[in-house]
């Protein structure tokens, strides 16, 4: 697939998703960091034969550490509880764990946040709730669920943010991409949850497990709207034209291109309440090459520059338990 301009990218993009809304993932489409970080790598598996440093053999596995930070509103305090978070039946830390299972990732909660503030549930990225609530280094997880996103009719039920190269001096509106990091969640989304606003079947908890593939630097299945482009920049991954509705077991928006369309991917739209259905195939991508180390190789830099990184997140193995970098662990509850 041939290279198109950045720019042509986001504006075919932005125009699209303002057209679907049958799911609207909020995640901006990936800025010149990221694209040129996802492009570097993939050059760089190819010209390895796909044998990286950073590629996570199925032998191996990685522990993220992870930071939940539930964010209410005034009339819905307490409608999030530690048991919808992260208890043993089907809740979603269960159902994040599970669908990265195959790919040898797991993720350990390390703290959960409770605040109630009304002005912070009016959009995602608010610089003062970032500083204050994230924790943890550069590949720590930080996932804010958050009732505006669900009470909000023009709300996205889901916004995460992509790895890039340097977090620390490169952002938007003059806040880095380090105290954005993060993926924010509507709790409608969230096991047994209303689903709202978007589809009242959204509620199987698999809008994070799609956020956390952004994390990881996933990028739609369908990225460009475009059977000619570089589509997700993973090689296996056929040609997507439009994002899927409902699960069309035969679906194939670019019948020129080999192969049909992903609908089994999670980074698609295909709609949540099918998952049942589509789960036997559902994957986060065609390859374990990409999945975590996209995010690994924005770690392979001297510790020394930043003392609150850590890169055991890209070693053999699950590694030892490790708690708060650089940082007191935060207590459960926070009452604002």
């Amino acid at each position: 697939m041939r290279l198109k301009p950045l720019l042509t990218r986001c504006a075919c993009m932005a125009t699209a998703s303002v057209a679907m809304g049958q799911e609207k993932c909020g995640s901006e489409q990936p800025g010149p960091e990221a694209y040129e970080a996802a492009v570097a790598f993939r050059t760089a598996q190819r010209a390895d034969g796909l044998s990286s440093l950073f590629h996570n053999k199925r032998a191996e596995g990685l522990l993220v550490s992870t930071y939940l930070h539930v964010v209410e509103d005034e009339a819905h305090r307490g409608f999030v509880t530690n048991t919808m978070i992260n208890d043993q039946r089907p809740k979603q830390m269960r159902v994040l764990n599970e669908t990265f299972a195959p790919h040898n990732i797991q993720f350990l909660v390390r703290d959960i946040s409770h605040t109630v503030n009304d002005a912070w549930t009016t959009q995602a990225r608010i610089k003062g709730k970032a500083e204050i609530l994230r924790q943890g280094a550069y590949d720590d997880l930080n996932i804010y669920f958050e009732t505006g996103m669900m009470t909000n009719p023009n709300s996205a039920t889901g916004l995460c943010s992509f790895p890039v190269e340097d977090p620390w001096n490169t952002g938007i509106n003059g806040t880095s991409w380090y105290t954005y990091d993060g993926c924010h969640v509507s709790v409608g989304t969230m096991p047994g949850g209303p689903g709202v606003p978007w589809d009242p079947e959204d509620n199987l908890g698999k809008t994070a497990t799609h956020e956390v593939g952004h994390w990881f630097g996933l990028f739609h299945v369908f990225e460009g709207f475009d059977c000619e482009g570089e589509g997700d920049l993973i090689d296996d991954t056929p040609a997507t034209k439009v994002a899927t509705v409902g699960c069309p077991v035969s679906q194939d928006s670019c019948p020129e291109k080999p192969g049909l369309d992903p609908i089994h991917n999670y980074m698609d739209y295909t709609k949540h309440a099918w998952k049942n259905a589509c789960i036997g195939l559902s994957t986060l991508c065609g390859r374990e090459d990409r999945l975590p180390v996209a995010r690994c190789k924005m770690l392979q830099v001297e510790l020394s520059q930043f003392p609150y990184k850590d890169t055991r997140l890209c070693t053999k193995g699950s590694g030892p338990s490790r708690g708060v970098s650089g940082r007191e662990a935060r207590p459960e509850t926070v009452d604002r």
